[in-house]
């Protein structure tokens, strides 16, 4: 990242502290600007959305794997009939973020989802080992 902003800086001879940018705007604003600048710029730019494709499809599989396997043990069924309904139902809710409030929605999520999503795991897992280990062994142990 701090590369293709030395880059940037270098070749259009603007100082550094008026490239810098963080959030999406650094992965869709300054990257494209960057690749633009370098040698073979159809090639870097092929490559940038090769990786992004990358990254969003393998994150899809990271997440609705786990969550696919509990259903399946718990319902009986094959994965065949789990998932479509499942990443259904992330397309659907991820349509938000390409509407024009969508980068509004991005840094909403971004910052409160984590946050959110600690405390909820972090009680999950209290609860969880009360109701498994039992309150009272806890305590006592």
């Amino acid at each position: 990242v701090f590369g293709f902003l030395g880059f940037i800086s270098h070749t259009t001879g603007e100082p550094l502290e008026s490239l810098v940018q963080s959030g999406p705007a650094l992965a869709f604003q300054v990257f494209p600007i960057a690749m633009g600048l370098m040698p073979l710029p159809q090639l870097w730019a092929a490559l940038f959305f090769l990786m992004l494709l990358n990254l969003g499809i393998s994150s899809a599989v990271s997440m609705t794997s786990p969550l696919t396997t509990a259903l399946c043990e718990r319902l009986g069924t094959t994965a065949r009939r789990v998932a479509p309904p499942l990443h259904l139902l992330g397309f659907v809710s991820g349509l938000i973020y390409v509407s024009r409030a969508g980068t509004y929605w991005l840094t909403l999520s971004d910052h409160f989802v984590p946050m959110f999503l600690t405390i909820v795991v972090g009680l999950s897992q209290c609860l969880l080992v009360s109701l498994a280990y039992g309150a009272r062994r806890l305590l006592e142990s």
